[in-house]
C-alpha cells in the first residue's frame, strides 16, 4: 500500500451507506489534490453489501481516491452495551468499530482521519490532516471539560500503539462495563482523555454547540463558511422535518451519490414519511398535543420525527 495522502476511515453498515456516501462527495468536493502527498484513501470498516460497495467506488465520477473495505468480527463486541434511541431502535455495533483502527490499518500508516457517518465536510479536508498531533494521541474537539466528541478525530496511530491503546481499552471495558453511556465514546474518553489536542470548535460543529457560534439566519453565507465540518448528532438532514440551519448541505451532497434514497426529496415524500412518524407517534401519545412539554421540544429541536 502507498502510504503516502490522506488517510480517512469511517465505521459503517448498510443501513448508514447511503449517509457515508454524502460524507465522502462532500470530502471530495471540497478537497484539492495538490499532488501524491494529497490524495484521498478511505478505508470502510463493516459489513457491506457489494451493490453498497459499487455506489461508494462510483464516487469516483467526483474525484479520484483510492478505497479499502475492512471486515470485522463483531463478536468481541458481543459483551458491549447496545443502546436504544429516542425511536426505540438499536444502534449499530459500528459505533465500536473505531477502537480497533490502530491494529486494522497498516502499521506503516501512522495518522488517520476518523468521521462519523452523520457528517458533512465544507472545507478541504487537507486542512485537518495537516493538523500536528505529534506526542499527542488524537486531536479533537472538546465538548464538556476536558470531555470531547469521538465523531472527528486526528488518530495518531503512531502513539497509540505505543502506548498499547488495544490492550487498553479491552482493560478498561472489563472493569467498566456498567459505566459506559455513550457507547465508543465513553470509552475513548477514559483511555486517551489524558493526552488530546484540542481542535477549533468548526472541526466539529453540532446543535449542542451553535450557541458558541455566531449565527444569524440573514447571513447564512457567512455562518456556512465557519462550519468546516457539520456533524447531524441531534437532528438528521434526511428526516422530512429536520430544522438544521444547514440541512441544504446534506441534501447537496447526498444528490451526488448514487443511491436512490438519496436523490428524491420532494414534497411527497417528505410529506409521506411524515405522516407515517406522526400516526405512530400519535397511536402511542394520543394527548401529545395537549401536553405543554411536547410543544417546548419541539420549539427546542425543531422537529417531530426525532422525539420519537
Amino acid at each position: 500500500m502507498n502510504n503516502r495522502g490522506i488517510k480517512i476511515a469511517f465505521g459503517v453498515d448498510d443501513k448508514y451507506a447511503k449517509h457515508c456516501g454524502a460524507t465522502i462527495a462532500s470530502i471530495l468536493s471540497n478537497h484539492k489534490i495538490e499532488n501524491n502527498n494529497y490524495k484521498i484513501t478511505f478505508f470502510l470498516i463493516g459489513h457491506l453489501t457489494n451493490e453498497n460497495k459499487r455506489k461508494f467506488i462510483s464516487l469516483k465520477k467526483i474525484q479520484d481516491f483510492e478505497i479499502e473495505f475492512i471486515e470485522v468480527n463483531e463478536e468481541q463486541f458481543k459483551d458491549l452495551p447496545i443502546f436504544k434511541t429516542d425511536d426505540s431502535k438499536i444502534v449499530s455495533l459500528a459505533n465500536y468499530y473505531r477502537l480497533l483502527i490502530p491494529e486494522l490499518l497498516p502499521t506503516e500508516i501512522e495518522k488517520v482521519i476518523y468521521l462519523d457517518c452523520d457528517i458533512i465536510a465544507n472545507e478541504d479536508i487537507s486542512k485537518l490532516w495537516n493538523i500536528n498531533i505529534n506526542n499527542y494521541l488524537a486531536g479533537c474537539v472538546e465538548i464538556g471539560q476536558r470531555y470531547f466528541n469521538s465523531g472527528v478525530m486526528v488518530l495518531n496511530l503512531y502513539e497509540l500503539r505505543k502506548f498499547n491503546f488495544h490492550d487498553k481499552w479491552k482493560e478498561y471495558v472489563e472493569k467498566n462495563i456498567d459505566k459506559i453511556e455513550c457507547y465508543d465514546q465513553t470509552i475513548l474518553n477514559a483511555v486517551i482523555g489524558h493526552n488530546i489536542l484540542f481542535l477549533p470548535t468548526n472541526w466539529n460543529l453540532y446543535y449542542k454547540n451553535y450557541n458558541q457560534v455566531p449565527y444569524d439566519k440573514h447571513k447564512i453565507d457567512k455562518y456556512i463558511e465557519y462550519n468546516y465540518i457539520i456533524h447531524y448528532i441531534e437532528s438528521k438532514p434526511w428526516n422530512p422535518l429536520c430544522q438544521h440551519p444547514l440541512k441544504s448541505l446534506y441534501i447537496k451532497y447526498a444528490k451526488m451519490t448514487d443511491w436512490e434514497e438519496n436523490l428524491n426529496f420532494s414534497f411527497y415524500t417528505k410529506s409521506k414519511s411524515f405522516a407515517k412518524i406522526f400516526l405512530k407517534y400519535w397511536a402511542a401519545h394520543p394527548l401529545f398535543l395537549l401536553n405543554i412539554k411536547f410543544w417546548k421540544a419541539v420549539k427546542k429541536r425543531g422537529l417531530l420525527l426525532e422525539l420519537y
